[in-house]
């Protein structure tokens, strides 16, 4: 009797045993489940929610570059940013400009560490950007750059069709100018001289003539027209003036320069020498067409190319670059006693348009 008792309290401390292991785990459960509640709704931002943060700081920072963009001074005096900074931000803002994009897209996703690193790129190109300002004004250094034709010294601007070509054919306009010293007197009256040229003459096919070239023709200042398909206009006038810089703007247009017609035929060519008038001369009777150069030809100083692009060589007497020149850049000063003082390194060929030599 006392066995079988002890038994069933033994059974019952077992059963209560188990209700309390049960009531134990279920509780565990239920603080697991509280918790993982918890972590879903604790405020960490979704992948979602930090696409939007990236795309809001992403924005700011355009619009801080923008501003300070577009705020800035851009010169050579003191405290003004030199143009070409202006590329750095230009292309900050466009790289954001595109990222922004594809994230609103959701043709991308980014990780914290990227959006890291493009936020200290763009921060770094800021501070890069404001360390261009000048802290003076900007003082070009006066230099000449010589070219000497007997050693076979030329220069070479590269293939451009708008070296040559101006609108329409018979309608064409356009201004070839720069500085120039001429050196070598007896070179310079005794010879055909190419000073800048696009000109060819392609005597493998019946000398199809293309192109413009200012030249020097044994004393006589030129202009040298492609005309039609093998003939030349040439207008010139003795020029007498060596050892000193002078400023040269030959006007072309088949419309007459400046709208004049003399005996019912444009002026086509006009030649300015230091800002004075040297010729005046209306085109040809047969009103025959500039020919400009379609060939992949350079244009160039100082010497002539055959129509394969090729240097003329200097054997050939009338297209031999053989005379000692100069070129430079106008700073703006007056002329001293040695000739030009200043330098020029640019050439403008009609358009407005501008080639740099450096």
């Amino acid at each position: 009797m006392i066995r079988n008792r002890k038994y069933r309290i033994d059974m019952k401390n077992n059963y209560l045993y188990n209700w309390v292991v049960i009531v134990f785990m279920m509780l565990q459960m239920l603080a697991f489940t509280s918790c993982s509640d918890d972590d879903d709704n604790s405020g960490w931002p979704t992948e979602t929610d930090k696409t939007e943060i990236f795309i809001e700081r992403f924005s700011t920072l355009v619009t801080n570059l923008t501003a300070l963009r577009d705020g800035a001074t851009y010169g050579e005096l003191k405290d003004n940013y030199p143009v070409s900074s202006k590329a750095m931000l230009d292309d900050e803002i466009v790289y954001l400009e595109e990222t922004i994009a594809k994230l609103k897209e959701g043709n991308k996703k980014l990780a914290d560490s990227e959006a890291d690193r493009i936020i200290r790129e763009a921060n770094q190109i800021e501070k890069n950007f404001r360390a261009t300002r000048r802290t003076e004004d900007f003082l070009p250094v006066a230099a000449e750059l010589l070219v000497n034709g007997k050693n076979g010294g030329y220069i070479d601007f590269g293939v451009h069709p708008e070296y040559s070509a101006f609108g329409e054919q018979g309608q064409q306009a356009f201004t070839v100018e720069f500085w120039v010293k001429l050196t070598d007197v007896d070179e310079y009256l005794n010879s055909f001289v190419f000073l800048l040229s696009t000109f060819t003459d392609d005597d493998t096919k019946d000398h199809e003539r293309k192109g413009w070239a200012v030249n020097s023709h044994f004393g006589r200042l030129r202009m040298t027209y492609g005309i039609g398909y093998s003939d030349l206009f040439e207008p010139g006038f003795s020029f007498s003036t060596l050892n000193q810089w002078v400023h040269v703007a030959v006007v072309t247009n088949e419309n007459g320069v400046d709208g004049e017609v003399r005996d019912g035929i444009p002026v086509m060519t006009k030649i300015y020498v230091n800002g004075q008038l040297m010729l005046s001369e209306r085109g040809r009777d047969d009103r025959l067409p500039y020919t400009p150069n379609d060939k992949e030809v350079a244009m160039v100083a100082f010497t002539g190319l055959s129509a394969t692009a090729n240097r003329i060589g200097e054997n050939q007497w009338m297209y031999a670059s053989s005379a000692y020149l100069e070129i430079g850049e106008d700073t703006g000063r007056n002329t001293t006693s040695d000739g030009y003082s200043g330098i020029r390194d640019r050439k403008r060929i009609g358009s407005g348009m501008r080639m740099d030599i450096e």
